[in-house]
């Protein structure tokens, strides 16, 4: 499950990033479930600006790849060496 973080905005506060453990099996992608081996994230700003959320993201390899071109701007945490060793084989 993501990560919900919320920080209140003021003129002198700063926002940083949360350390991110690594991932295991139980971590799925939002997309569509699978294990997760990636982790974005995403600062939502409110329409008056009085708050800013940041919120961690969860993709599978496929859909992080799919989507490369606008996530990996928010490229927080990334295991895919993880999928590397799983496709050699065995001997």
């Amino acid at each position: 499950m993501s990560t919900l973080v919320e920080t209140e905005v003021s003129s002198m506060a700063t926002l940083e990033a949360p350390l991110h453990k690594a991932l295991n099996a139980l971590d799925r992608c939002e997309r569509c479930g699978g294990q997760a081996y990636v982790v974005t994230q995403h600062r939502i700003v409110r329409k008056d600006a009085t708050h800013t959320t940041e919120i961690e993201l969860l993709w599978c390899g496929h859909h992080f790849r799919k989507h490369e071109d606008v996530l990996f701007e928010h490229l927080l945490h990334d295991e895919r060496q993880k999928l590397a060793n799983l496709e050699k084989p065995v001997l």
